[in-house]
């Protein structure tokens, strides 16, 4: 079993972040202890690696008010700081308090035992982690109630961003997503056989060329299960590799292609030391070139420049090979995987609301994420949008930084006014004929749209909205992208009503 016992007596390198009440005393919030391998001493990482204690805190915060600090020293590690390092924390000759009974993650073991981490099971811990390049093992404990320090430190708002700043600038993520660790004593050290293991995918038949890179010293014997699975995630088979003594670089030979690979690795003990969750081997490279053709001046009505725009006209991008899709993940602090699920477009949430600030935080919001779905088209796209009319076209179509994509608007004849039709047939032509764009639009036919839902479609990208663009957030909505199995579908209806007279016609 590998142990953070085999470290007592040894250097670790530990950080804190604590609060620090109005009374003077330290509460603790969260905190990584680690044992760095003898050539991993030096390694730059956040957060810094500096000799002896480093303290850095909010500097432009009220120091007469409960205030977030941040400690990183280096310090002997002792019994009581494996089994309870609750009670053992220390700033200078100050004890750090830590409310609550504590639970492992790892069972009744407690810190002693140290379980390699897995990316699948355990993607926000790795976040949470140094930055390193080897393999990890891991244990942590956490509080089993509520502790209402912890949780004021990661929510009252004047806390929140000191912990954010502190956390962002030390450590490079924003500490405040990852609320189901707060509170949590983490203790991590790294695979002492090897620093990491180097695959290579065998061009001329299946199979896989692999290098262990081992520490000074070791040459340990080794032996690696691995999984091979096509693209939909079904075993294709399974492999059973092993080093030899004096060997550095391995060929394995499969039976069938595959699409990606589960590799777990073990020790010569049969121990599970390492993993290589979903390894897929780079097959396209897609190259695209923009040229800036021309700055676009927004007027108002007085002639007075609103904004400027720049314009690019863009080659159609080069991809060598075949395009493959991974699909996010789902993660443990609901804040966490929002976070995620919004910077990937997968799904956003516009919250409603009354107050001015909050609609036009959320209209801020709104633009920013359509003219990202926008701007990443190549080729073509579609707005399927009962209701679009010119202010869309304003807001939106205006901006949009290329001109090398093909803008088909979907629009209903039944929705939109004579005066509103007349006034976005005219932006169209004066938009193409001034600027150079390639924008047409097309009605639904009918007394009454056939098209509720309102989608826009990028390439062979969708994404749902819950409401039209030219009110897009003005009450509470959604943003979601469209899974890849459904949008194919989606994509085929978008087509079928632009080409056939059936069901549109000419704006």
């Amino acid at each position: 079993m590998y142990s953070i016992k085999n470290y007592i007596g040894q250097e670790v390198r530990r950080y804190i972040f604590m609060l620090r009440k109005t009374e003077g005393t330290y509460h603790h919030l969260f905190s990584v202890t680690e044992h760095l391998e003898e050539e991993m001493q030096d390694a730059d990482s956040f957060p810094p690696n500096k000799n002896g204690r480093f303290i850095d805190f909010d500097k432009d915060a009220d120091g007469s008010k409960e205030k977030i600090f941040m400690v990183v020293d280096r310090v002997r590690l002792t019994e009581d700081m494996v089994y309870r390092p609750w009670d053992s924390m220390t700033v200078g000759k100050d004890r750090i308090r830590v409310d609550g009974r504590y639970e492992w993650w790892a069972g009744n073991a407690g810190a002693a035992k140290m379980v390699p981490l897995h990316h699948e099971e355990q993607d926000e811990l790795h976040t949470l982690l140094p930055k390193r390049h080897c393999s990890a093992f891991v244990n942590y404990c956490k509080a089993k109630e509520t502790d209402e320090t912890v949780v004021r430190a990661f929510r009252q708002e004047r806390l929140r961003k000191q912990l954010e700043k502190l956390s962002v600038k030390n450590l490079g993520y924003n500490l405040t997503q990852h609320t189901s660790f707060g509170g949590a004593c983490i203790f991590v050290a790294y695979n002492p056989i090897y620093t990491h293991i180097d695959f290579t995918e065998d061009d001329d038949s299946p199979g896989i060329y692999w290098r262990v890179n081992y520490r000074e010293g070791r040459h340990d014997t080794l032996s690696l299960a691995v999984r091979g699975l096509d693209k939909d995630n079904h075993p294709l088979f399974n492999k059973q590799m092993y080093t030899e003594e004096g060997i550095f670089l391995y060929h394995e030979p499969f039976e069938q292609p595959f699409h990606h690979l589960d590799i777990v690795v073990f020790d010569g003990h049969g121990t599970e030391i390492d993993n290589y969750s979903y390894v897929i081997f780079v097959h396209t490279f897609s190259l695209s070139m923009q040229i800036k053709s021309k700055d676009m001046a927004i007027v108002d009505n007085s002639g007075k420049t609103v904004k400027r725009i720049e314009k690019f006209v863009e080659e159609k991008p080069v991809v060598i090979g075949q395009k493959e899709q991974t699909d996010s993940l789902w993660d443990t602090s609901d804040e966490y995987s929002y976070e995620k699920l919004e910077t990937a477009l997968d799904f956003v949430f516009f919250e409603g609301g009354k107050e001015p600030e909050i609609q036009k935080r959320n209209k801020e919001k709104a633009k920013k994420y359509i003219m990202k779905i926008l701007d990443g088209a190549h080729n073509i796209c579609y707005l399927c949008d009962p209701y679009f009319d010119a202010e869309a076209f304003r807001t939106f179509i205006w901006e949009m930084k290329s001109l090398s994509v093909e803008i088909r608007i979907i629009s209903s004849k039944a929705d939109l006014s004579a005066g509103q039709k007349r006034e976005l047939a005219h932006l169209v032509k004066e938009y193409n004929e001034k600027v150079g764009g390639k924008v047409q639009c097309r009605l639904l036919r009918g007394e009454e749209s056939i098209l509720h839902d309102r989608f826009i479609v990028t390439d062979d990208k969708v994404w749902m909205l819950g409401c039209s663009l030219n009110k897009f957030a003005e009450k509470a909505t959604t943003l979601i992208r469209v899974p890849r199995t459904y949008r194919k579908k989606l994509i085929e209806t978008a087509g079928k009503w632009w080409n056939n007279e059936i069901y549109t016609e000419a704006l």
